[in-house]
Order: C-alpha cells, then sequence, then structure tokens
C-alpha cells in the first residue's frame, strides 16, 4: 500500500479488497482511506484472488486498469514510466519488466520482461512477439485500456489456478497487428514463496495445475469464435506445448496419462490434431523411458566439476542455450523467432 498510495504519478483511484481477512487487514485499509482520499475499500468474504480482482474491477473509473497482489511491491515512479511510454503510442496494452524475490533462496531475478530477449519500445503484436510471452502471462505486469477489458467482457474464472493466462493472451490475441507498448524494466516485485498459491502448487504438486487447461481451452474458443483459429494453429499448439511441459513439471507422475488424454482431447477437439499432432506428439512412438528423456531434452543442463568446483555449465532451457566456464558466462544464444523479432523492429520505424 505504501509503495502505491506514494507513487510519483498521483492521478490515481486505489481499490483495496478485503477478501475475507480474518487478521487485522481491514482496519490497516481503513487506515490509508482515512489519510488518502484515493484508496477505497471494499469488504467481501473470503471468495479467493479472482473473486477479489473481479470486484475491483467492477468499480475501476480510470483509463488503466492493473493490479497488485498483497505480497508484492511497486516502483515508486512505476505508473508514471507507463503512462508517460503509453502517452507516444495509441496502444491499448502496456507490458513491463519484474523483479522475482524469492525469499526462501534469498535471490532476485530481475528483467524478466519478454522471456529472455530484452525489448523496449512500440512493437506490433504478432504471432513470434506473443510466444516470447507465454512466460509472463500475468495481469501484474501489465497496463491494460479498461474500455477493451469491457469490450471483451474479460473476468477471472472464479477458484481457477493461472487464473490471469486467458486475461492476458485474449487482451494481446484482439489487438493482433496492433501496438504494444513493451518496457523492458523492472517496475513490479514479485515476491515468490511456499507458501503463496502458485508456491504450494509447486512443492505439493497437485492436480490443481491442471487449471491451466482450462485456460488455454478459453483462449482457443476466443480465436475459434473470431474464425482465427486455423490462422493461428501454430501459435495455438506452441501455447499448448509450452503450458502442458509446466504441468508436467509440477503434477505427480501418476496423472500424467490425465495430461496427455487431455492435450490430446483438446487437439482434437480444436482441429489442432492434422497439423499439430506430430509436431507436439512425434515422439508418442518412442520407447516410455526414450519418451521421458526426450522430454526433458528442453531443460537439458551438463555440469562437469572437478574437485566440486563447476568447470564447464551448459544450460539449455526455453531454446535458449547458456554455456558457462569456471561461473562465468562466457556463450548466450538467442532463440531464432526472437533473432527474427529484434531484426524485423530494428528495421521498424516505430521502434
Amino acid at each position: 500500500m505504501d509503495s502505491i498510495c506514494n507513487q510519483t504519478y498521483k492521478n490515481l483511484q486505489i481499490i483495496a479488497i478485503d477478501d475475507g481477512s480474518t487478521d487485522n487487514s481491514l482496519s490497516i485499509l481503513h487506515e490509508y482511506a482515512a489519510l488518502d482520499s484515493r484508496v477505497e475499500v471494499y469488504h467481501q468474504e473470503n471468495a479467493g484472488l479472482s473473486a477479489a480482482r473481479n470486484t475491483g474491477l467492477r468499480h475501476a473509473k480510470g483509463e488503466w486498469i492493473t493490479g497488485c497482489d498483497s505480497d508484492d511491491w511497486l516502483e515508486l515512479n512505476t505508473v508514471e514510466r507507463i503512462i508517460t511510454a503509453l502517452s507516444t503510442s495509441d496502444a491499448d496494452i502496456a507490458i513491463y519488466g519484474h523483479n522475482k524475490i524469492n525469499e526462501e533462496l534469498n535471490s532476485a531475478q530481475k528483467n524478466d520482461a519478454l522471456k529472455n530477449v530484452k525489448l523496449s519500445g512500440v512493437y506490433k503484436i504478432t504471432e513470434q512477439l506473443l510466444k516470447g510471452m507465454f512466460s509472463c502471462c500475468y495481469f501484474f505486469n501489465k497496463y491494460i485500456r479498461r474500455s477493451l477489458i469491457e469490450e471483451l467482457s474479460l473476468r477471472f474464472e472464479l477458484g481457477r489456478c493461472y487464473e490471469d493466462v486467458s486475461f492476458a493472451l485474449i487482451s494481446l490475441l484482439s489487438r493482433m497487428g496492433q501496438d504494444v507498448v513493451i518496457l523492458n524494466e523492472p517496475l513490479y516485485n514479485y515476491r515468490q514463496h511456499d507458501s503463496s498459491i502458485l508456491g504450494k502448487i509447486r512443492t505439493q504438486k497437485t492436480e490443481k495445475v491442471l487449471d491451466v487447461y482450462k485456460e488455454v481451452e478459453k483462449v482457443l474458443m476466443y480465436l475459434q469464435s473470431k474464425n482465427e483459429l486455423t490462422n493461428h494453429q501454430h501459435f495455438a499448439i506452441s501455447m499448448l506445448k509450452y503450458f502442458e511441459a509446466i504441468i508436467r513439471n509440477n503434477i505427480p507422475d501418476t496423472l500424467l496419462p490425465e495430461v496427455e488424454a487431455r492435450t490430446g482431447k483438446l487437439l482434437n477437439q480444436y482441429g489442432l490434431d492434422k497439423e499439430g499432432l506430430m509436431y507436439l506428439y512425434g515422439i508418442r512412438s518412442m520407447p516410455s523411458i526414450v519418451r521421458r528423456l526426450f522430454i526433458k531434452i528442453n531443460d537439458l543442463k551438463i555440469t562437469i566439476k572437478l574437485f566440486g568446483i563447476p568447470l564447464i555449465t551448459h544450460n539449455r532451457r526455453n531454446g535458449m542455450i547458456r554455456v558457462a566456464l569456471l561461473g562465468i558466462p562466457v556463450y548466450r544464444s538467442i532463440p531464432l523467432p526472437y533473432k527474427k523479432l529484434i531484426e524485423e523492429n530494428n528495421n521498424n520505424s516505430s521502434h
């Protein structure tokens, strides 16, 4: 709340939702409201993150919408930087970087704006650009024009994990070929810990992670309703492949057959199997042990040690290859789609 109320940009409507807290949170929020007329406090029975966000959307009156979760905070110039960048464009969406703060590991990962590519400026929303955003389908690192949210009737599904995936992707897909503002600056601080919603899912490996399929299907339904699914088959298949990998990494082995069944069902239901089955499941005919190794190869990490000291480390993750010598990075490759994107935008006068 301090980081929001003390923003250098002052023209804000600050909506605070107390989602059935059992501690002193509600009285603290009323103290902020008493000191700052911009703060509006709404109390509701505990209904979860999606319900709280939807309550905020109902009361929002500003031109732009964003969110800040209760365990995170903003840089003090976050809103000013975003509004300034948006003022130079007709874009309906701005995307910006964030710090990932892992308190258990006492570490911080910076500038996670667009996967491993540092882009800043005004870009046309393309399929390649969207593919690079699978890893940051968050609500908190975006400013979305309120009129766009209402036009698309976007709301967060109640009780669902990864509830902002469809919200973010449908917003972006609706503006395909139009401008989006990207700021590769860590303007948001995203705290990760084992007691958070996603933290519990990752550590406990529950079937709740299967909710991603519902979010992916919501995106597929949107493309189908706009008769755009055929034009964006590669995007749809890549999305399904990406989120299936997340599910596999966060679920017990006993549920892997369920994962394969759900993926196959979506491929068939949305007519993606003809073009996508070999792309996604071309390894199905391999022996089980070989197939599992093939699936893991995308996150392959090899370390050669001498007397316990890492000499050479080779890490391939999400298409990005990194090589380190004695812990010092000596080589890094950028995946081909991002190379093309950077080349395209270097030749674009709007960059």
